[in-house]
């Protein structure tokens, strides 16, 4: 099985069971794009079936200060 394959099914497995926050998507997210499992951020959406906008959303909220992001995910 390759990589894609596997965080494919990791992430619908993932989006399943649990409500990952905003910043846990975008974090998982950037670990595919940092290991080069998805060339782009198009590519990655695509996959995942997002649109570009919101991969990006997901990404960008990956960015913020960690101490930004915990407050945000505690006061949903």
């Amino acid at each position: 099985m390759e990589a894609r394959d596997l965080v494919l099914k990791m992430y619908r497995e993932n989006e399943e069971r649990y409500d990952l926050s905003a910043f846990e998507k975008g974090q998982m997210f950037a670990r595919w794009l940092e290991a080069g499992v998805y060339a782009s951020q198009r590519e990655l959406s695509g996959a995942i079936g997002l649109g570009e906008a919101a991969a990006a959303k997901y990404l960008a909220v990956a960015g913020l200060p960690v101490k930004f992001s915990r407050r945000s995910a505690t006061s949903a």
